[in-house]
């Protein structure tokens, strides 16, 4: 402006404007006189330089620092013990302008750090500190905190011309040019990494790097997503590349893949070779060349491959064809050894997954989603499905993992129920690997419940009432019926024996009784 002061924006307006003091809330008379030469700083924010002493309110100390109305002496305290009731002010970090900690500074008010001597709110940005390189990296900005209730500081540094008067600014990878280690960079701020004499972006390129082929070669690119590398005759001071398949010097698969190793031993390859070099993995067979004898070797994305010429004619490879496959193979896990495509058919293989391709029984009952009845066909999901069939197809069907049942009555196909269970099976762990609502008759398997609903005296001795089998039953010789199994159903000599019969049941010496009364022993 006409005064020789610099103008200032007025976002409101859209448009310039004089400076005034009042804009910056700089802690320093060297901001604020820098801003605009006509202001000083009242210890938080700048004011007219010729703002009197005794408009200001602070501590000895706080006063000490401040510049009067003439801009050439020193601000003092001047308050007198009052006896009249004033209203109290809230303490400000900048009050403090004697600690050199942040423990004092916390001390002193909570949310309080140091700014090398002084105090000022943990919040305030790298760009409100002022020192050289070396003094702003004692600061940092308090964000928050994280998930675990830890806290989370933005952390500052400086320009290495910075004198003591010089603004800070926010800590960056490439303002440590010192550490020779990923884990010293990582410690001056998480993400960096070495990039041989001081630090750099984790994310950053091959190309962010320098070196001779040996000490790029130490190098990973991207977040550690590339290997890095440059020329033989490359010199110290040379920018590394992103290392390429045509960089390896390769004249089988495994020279290839060791030149640029899997990050993963599960990942697919990153180099393959194609019968004269080193290529990026993922071509398909079409792309290579090679003979009756070469084309099985290459590593195609659509692999394994074939030849399409005859002896050591060469010519383009193609992908195996799983109707090719020899009839020995009967399983799925061996075709797909001959192409990831194929599946069996019993006798071969084909590149369509369907039971009704299945021509073996075995083959058959190897895949859950089939059923062998006669014919594979696709498992069904419900028995009815097979309602006026035959006797054959029914028992032979599965309905989530067990066979179907047949009642000749009425030619119906009906899941399986405990009752349907073969006579061979007399233990209540069997009955229960059938269904948890199974347990023994003693020959077969029946519906768990009560005892008094077991009829015989053969099967109430036998079941269970519960899924565990500890409820038992026992038989009432008075009544001829099916009670709760009780200890004196039981002549057990020994305290284990009565116990292993029924719970808590003791041995009286010829037989178990509940010991609940000496009288029974």
């Amino acid at each position: 402006n006409s005064s020789g002061d610099l103008c200032a924006w007025d976002a409101g307006a859209g448009k310039c404007k004089d400076r005034t003091c009042g804009d910056k809330t700089f802690y320093t008379d060297f901001d604020c006189s820098s801003y605009l030469k006509s202001c000083k700083t009242n210890g938080q924010a700048c004011v007219a330089a010729t703002t009197a002493c005794n408009t200001i309110n602070g501590s000895t100390e706080f006063c000490n620092l401040l510049l009067d109305g003439s801009g050439k002496d020193k601000c003092k305290l001047t308050a007198t013990v009052s006896t009249t009731p004033a209203a109290c002010t809230n303490k400000k970090c900048y009050d403090n302008v004697t600690a050199t900690s942040d423990s004092e500074c916390d001390s002193y008010l909570s949310g309080c750090v140091t700014r090398g001597t002084g105090c000022i709110p943990n919040s305030e940005p790298c760009t409100s500190y002022r020192g050289t390189k070396q003094q702003c990296e004692q600061f940092k900005k308090y964000i928050g905190l994280d998930a675990n209730k830890n806290p989370i500081y933005e952390y500052c540094s400086g320009d290495a011309t910075n004198t003591a008067t010089a603004k800070c600014k926010p800590r960056t990878c490439a303002d440590n040019t010192t550490a020779s280690s990923d884990t010293d960079c990582a410690a001056y701020l998480k993400g960096c990494i070495t990039k041989g004499t001081g630090c750099i972006d984790a994310t950053s390129q091959c190309g962010g790097f320098k070196g001779d082929q040996a000490t790029c070669a130490k190098f990973l690119g991207s977040s550690g997503k590339d290997y890095c590398w440059n020329t033989s005759t490359a010199l110290a001071t040379a920018t590394c590349a992103k290392k390429k398949c045509s960089d390896i010097a390769g004249k089988n698969n495994k020279d290839c893949n060791d030149g640029m190793l899997p990050f993963k031993t599960t990942d697919d390859p990153f180099c393959v070779f194609d019968g004269t070099g080193c290529i990026d993995y993922g071509k398909n067979c079409s792309t290579f060349n090679g003979t009756e004898e070469t084309c099985p070797n290459y590593l195609a994305k659509d692999g394994p491959c074939k030849a399409t010429t005859v002896g050591t004619i060469k010519g383009a490879c193609a992908k195996r064809v799983c109707t090719e496959a020899p009839n020995t193979l009967a399983t799925d896990a061996d075709c797909q050894k001959y192409h990831k495509d194929c599946v069996t058919t019993g006798y071969g293989c084909t590149a369509t997954k369907n039971c009704s391709n299945l021509t073996s029984q075995a083959a058959c009952k190897l895949r859950a989603e089939c059923t062998w009845a006669n014919q594979c066909t696709a498992s069904i999901t419900t028995c009815a499905t097979y309602n006026n069939t035959s006797y054959s197809q029914c028992t032979n069907s599965k309905v989530n993992g067990k066979f179907c049942a047949w009642t000749e009555s009425n030619s119906t196909c009906r899941a399986q129920v405990c009752e349907d269970q073969p006579a061979t099976i007399a233990s209540h762990a069997q009955c229960q690997s059938f269904a948890d609502n199974c347990t023994t008759s003693g020959a077969g398997c029946l519906t768990i419940t009560t005892c008094p609903s077991y009829k015989t005296q053969s099967i109430c001795i036998a079941a269970s009432t519960t899924k565990d089998g500890v409820g038992r039953c026992g038989w009432d010789t008075a009544t001829n019926k099916c009670r709760s199994r009780v200890c004196g159903d039981k002549n057990g000599l020994t305290d284990d024996e009565c116990n292993t019969f029924l719970s808590g049941c003791k041995t009286n010496g010829s037989s178990c009784v509940a010991g609940t009364s000496c009288t029974e022993f």
